[in-house]
């Protein structure tokens, strides 16, 4: 071990660029993997999530009816559970509690997903109407220690104070999706919201064997007598199973924490490919440079230490300065927790679960014992006799470093060209035009019935104007309709915008043609087309649409420009009506503006439940719409700078050692009258060949790969060659920026200084 400490101190650069190298693409990989981990670490504690199939309309994460009756009538469905939000306003001792997120469930919540009770019991705790069930924090919360078992508390809604009993309380979950609240009631309190499709209705349910969900969820829509389901104005059913819930399916509350599975799967790529580039990297500098150690390897044989004997040194030697770069990577990793979490706006908790615990030491022991054991048997196959004789240098011809400059030149160049994509890709979304107008406009929330929010922000001094429509159309979940032909069965599904006329020109959605004054749903003009051929195919005379629809707007879009959405694009004109929203536009800056906007709101509103944004800028909205996209952008960028420091630095290492090698053979060469000219060609293309190598093999792999990535947009860039020339030049500027200060070492070399060390 005295060796090899005494080794690592003579060779500092070596030492530094091995532990740095390591060091910090560990510290990339812990960070991801924490991210990774701890947004797929969501309602753990519900057991057999793979058998709980969630029952929603398509295009949103949660059901527009209660569907009881419905799910009795089926013998498919063994069971079901339902829960939603409850916009209710929770008082303890006469205070408003600002954050008890209070949500409505039926009796058979806790049995059914089997979350943990620590007071009460299971199946009776909601089985009373004015029953509570409240968590831990909330009980410490507000009753100080004390036995929360029959207290009461207090809810308004709608202006209705009444009184709820705790009947029991609940474990706090950390990461779920259901239980993000303090508060429990049960849903027979609020009958008119259940049917109401505002708030939305989570249904969970399990089957019986495994009956044809398609069909089962196409019988329960079409035979619902629910009205809302009847009149079909809203889209059609779908299941899905719980644990592969993804935030394109449609995020409504209570399910904000659903994550984007495609881009985890981008991130654990990411980690497997680093963890391998940089394991590489190790690998075969640790064998580039045991070398250097090839004699002191060689005595030792000949002094009688076996090969297992050396094997099992090279080994633990491996293992200290991988337990030594794993322990700076991780304090690395714990030091930047707070601002990868700021830049991600996730909560990143490193080594926060025995999985991420369990993956450090399997990293160690991964990376100690094959970087250990490669060079070691290489080593273990020489001759002491022909090393001594200095032979084995002769024949060092720095095949397996060419080989790994291919292979990581090459694997950089996907990286490189996969990041480039995805930022032009990015930058072509957000660029992508929307077809309506987003600066100055601000959003606010307008469902309470007792207040006059219109009013009341129409007279502020910082409004131009004030409408009213159904959100941003970025926000597409809400948008989700199922159209009827008047007089015809014909059904259309598509995504409608609610407003006013003032709504849709402060939008700048233009009429382009209007039909009848009497009907007020308008068509986009790339909708008509296919409505038209839609009523033709059914016996409809496409001049009798004028008769039926009010006419057609200019073409925006619902979602953004990376969201895959089908059917029509309509605007319905409802004039005078609550929607929802209040659309506004700013009098001169519309931050200030959005700021007294927000200070009234909250005056007029008091304690009143809402919604933690209630008011907010159209352009944040659309902003926050790219979110997965900016984050896979930003890894991914960090992940290609990462790849390109390794780069650089195993290029370092490898041409100072390929330099030191060749000190001798190159001073014979001058003496023999090689120019210095050709001395540096000749190292310089030593290290370009196998980079224009590891290219040419890498680029019809990333133009696959990115031409199967674009493939999923609808809006996309074109899959160019330039992608691919732009990272061979970065590629190749890295190489002959870090090789050519080896060349000219080598070019300078002193044929007789370096004939004497011989």
């Amino acid at each position: 071990m005295k060796s090899y400490l005494r080794f690592l101190s003579r060779n500092k650069l070596y030492t530094a660029i091995e532990v740095v190298g390591l060091s910090v693409s560990l510290a990339f990989v812990i960070l991801m993997s924490a991210y990774v981990i701890g947004n797929m670490s969501y309602d753990r504690e519900i057991k057999d999530k793979d058998e709980i199939y969630l029952c929603h309309n398509i295009g949103f994460a949660t059901s527009y009816s209660f569907l009881e009756d419905e799910f009795t009538m089926y013998p498919e469905i063994r069971e079901f559970c339902q829960f939603g939000r409850a916009p209710i306003g929770i008082f303890v001792e006469g205070e408003l509690t600002q954050d008890s997120n209070p949500l409505w469930v039926t009796d058979n919540f806790f049995s059914f997903l089997q979350f943990k009770l620590v007071a009460g019991d299971v199946d009776e705790v909601l089985k009373k109407d004015f029953s509570a069930v409240v968590s831990e924090s909330f009980a410490e919360r507000y009753f100080s220690g004390e036995h929360p078992i029959g207290r009461s508390i207090g809810f308004d809604y709608n202006g209705t104070m009444r009184s709820l009993t705790i009947t029991g309380v609940f474990k706090d979950v950390k990461k779920s999706n259901i239980l993000n609240c303090d508060v429990l009631v049960n849903q027979r309190l609020l009958p008119p919201i259940i049917g109401g499709g505002w708030y939305g209705c989570v249904n969970l349910v399990r089957f019986n064997g495994n009956p044809d969900r398609s069909q089962l969820a196409h019988d329960i829509y079409y035979n619902s007598k629910d009205e809302f389901f009847a009149s079909r104005l809203v889209p059609e059913l779908r299941f899905t199973r719980y644990d592969e819930l993804d935030i394109n399916i449609g995020v409504t509350d209570p399910f904000q924490n659903i994550g984007d599975l495609k881009q985890q799967k981008r991130f654990t790529s990411a980690c497997v490919i680093l963890l391998i580039f940089s394991l590489l990297n190790y690998i075969f500098l640790t064998l580039a440079f045991s070398r250097f150690r090839i004699k002191e390897m060689a005595t030792r044989m000949l002094l009688g230490t076996s090969r297992p004997s050396i094997i099992r040194r090279l080994i633990t030697e491996s293992l200290l300065l991988t337990t030594f770069s794993f322990a700076i990577g991780a304090l690395m990793a714990v030091a930047l927790e707070k601002q990868v979490s700021l830049l991600l706006r996730s909560e990143i908790e490193v080594f926060s679960n025995s999985a991420e615990m369990i993956w450090g030491a399997a990293i160690i022991i991964l990376c100690s014992v094959i970087a250990g054991s490669v060079p070691a048997l290489n080593m273990a196959t020489v001759k002491p006799i022909e090393v001594l004789k200095g032979e084995s240098r002769k024949k060092d011809k720095m095949v397996l470093g060419r080989i790994f400059i291919a292979i990581q030149t090459g694997i950089c160049i996907l990286i490189i060209s996969i990041a480039s994509a995805m930022y032009l890709q990015t930058r072509k979304m957000i660029d992508e035009p929307l077809g309506y107008r987003t600066e100055g406009l601000i959003e606010v929330e307008d469902m309470y019935n007792d207040v006059d929010m219109y009013n009341i922000v129409k007279a502020l001094p910082c409004v131009k104007r004030v409408s009213r429509y159904s959100s941003c159309p970025i926000t597409y979940s809400h948008a989700r309709r199922s159209l009827g032909l008047y007089g015809h069965d014909v059904m259309i599904h598509g995504y409608e915008l609610q407003c006013d006329m003032e709504a849709l020109s402060m939008l700048g959605i233009d009429i382009i043609e209007k039909y009848d004054n009497d009907m007020e749903t308008y068509f986009t003009r790339s909708s008509y087309e296919t409505i038209a051929s839609m009523f033709e195919s059914n016996g409809v005379e496409k001049d009798d649409m004028k008769h039926v629809y009010a006419g057609i707007v200019s073409d925006f879009r619902f979602g953004n420009a990376a969201t895959v959405l089908d059917g029509v694009t309509c605007v319905s004109i409802s004039e005078g009506q609550r929607i929802g929203w209040l659309l506004i536009e700013a009098e001169g800056d519309a931050v200030e503006a959005k700021k007294m906007i927000a200070k009234a709101f909250k005056e007029a509103m008091g304690d009143r439940f809402c919604s933690p944004e209630p008011v907010r800028m159209v352009r944040e909205i659309v902003e926050e719409s790219f979110t997965s996209e900016k984050h896979s952008c930003l890894i991914i960028g960090a992940f290609s700078l990462l790849c390109i420091l390794l780069t650089i630095m195993a290029l370092t290492a490898l041409s100072g050692y390929y330099a030191h090698m060749r000190t001798q053979d190159t001073a014979v060469r001058k003496v023999f009258g090689i120019s210095s000219g050709d001395v540096f060609w000749k190292t310089v293309w030593g290290f370009i060949a196998p980079v224009l190598i590891g290219s040419i093999a890498a680029a019809p792999l990333a133009y696959a790969y990115v031409g199967h990535w674009l493939e999923s947009y609808p809006v996309r860039i074109g899959n160019s060659p330039a992608i691919y020339l732009a990272a061979l030049a970065i590629v190749l500027l890295v190489t002959l920026a870090t090789v050519t200060l080896q060349a000219l070492r080598l070019m300078r070399t002193n044929p007789a200084e370096a004939l004497k060390k011989e």
